[in-house]
């Protein structure tokens, strides 16, 4: 009996979770030969046709990705002028620790 699930491989749609399904060359082991001869370049990269519901979910997906990039950085900045502004402040406490004290002195 044949499974009724469908694998990554049966489905013409690959998830994001889903795994690229792998050539019967990356498949076999170092001990096994085959008849054909393996892709002597293996730079070599193939487009993969992308319909267009794919693409409009691919570009939303990366500009949300590009959005919270952005956003991290605001967040950063603001952390970054926040602990500005703590030093400051530390900076001033310091002077008029330093001046009262420097008044008691004096009287």
């Amino acid at each position: 009996m044949a499974d009724s699930s469908s694998s990554s491989i049966d489905s013409p749609k690959i998830n994001s979770e889903q795994s690229v399904p792998m050539c019967d060359i990356e498949k076999l082991s170092p001990n096994e030969k085959t008849d054909s001869k393996p892709v002597t370049n293996r730079k070599m990269t193939f487009k993969r046709k992308v319909i267009p519901e794919q693409h409009r979910t691919l570009t939303s997906k990366l500009l949300n990705m590009k959005q919270i990039i952005h956003e991290e950085y605001l967040v950063r900045e603001q952390i970054n002028r926040i602990r500005l502004e703590k030093q400051y402040i530390q900076t001033l406490l310091n002077t008029l620790h330093a001046l009262h004290s420097y008044d008691n002195m004096q009287n």
